[in-house]
């Protein structure tokens, strides 16, 4: 942050302050993607499962604090949309998807195949020095059909302000219902 103070006195006996002008300039944020780990590998999920982990990245910051506002990513894949009841945004602050972990956002109108979800409105901060982890998780219908497919492509993030330095993220493999 770089912070530029001046002063100008009156010019009277007393040395008095006419005023003082602070301006300041944010710092820009630094902020790195990648995969928490390896990526989601191709698995099967069962007929209602919760929290089935599609995607899982994370975001480091550096320089300044890194405020997320918004996540897009793609979807593939045989699977129909009732077979997905629901997809989530989950942050956490360590590597690993807890029932405890945040759910930003949650989306009921699951998009077709080929199209994107997009979880918008986001206000998640990511400190300076910190790392945040991000899982876009399916709720899978008790009804879904077996041997249908989904996955995650590549998140596309977008943030208030700063410079991505690093993006080694990739996408998600397919899990079979």
């Amino acid at each position: 942050v770089l912070l530029v103070i001046s002063v100008r006195q009156n010019g009277s006996d007393y040395g008095g302050i006419d005023f003082i002008r602070v301006k300041g300039v944010e710092a820009t944020p630094n902020i790195s993607l990648s995969d928490n780990g390896t990526q989601i590998a191709s698995s099967n999920v069962n007929q209602g499962a919760v929290n089935h982990i599609l995607s899982q990245t994370q975001v480091s910051a550096t320089t300044a604090n890194a405020q997320l506002n918004r996540l897009r990513v793609l979807l593939s894949g045989t699977y129909a949309t009732s077979d997905i009841d629901n997809l989530k945004l989950r942050y956490s602050t360590d590597n690993t998807l807890d029932a405890g972990d945040a759910t930003l956002s949650t989306i009921t109108t699951v998009p077709n195949s080929g199209d994107s979800v997009d979880f918008t409105s986001l206000t998640e901060t990511i400190s300076d020095g910190s790392t945040g982890y991000f899982f876009v998780t399916a709720d899978i219908s008790a009804t879904a059909f077996a041997g249908n497919t989904i996955s995650a492509g590549t998140p596309d993030y977008f943030f208030a302000s700063g410079n991505i330095t690093a993006n080694t993220m990739s996408a998600g493999a397919a899990q079979t219902i």
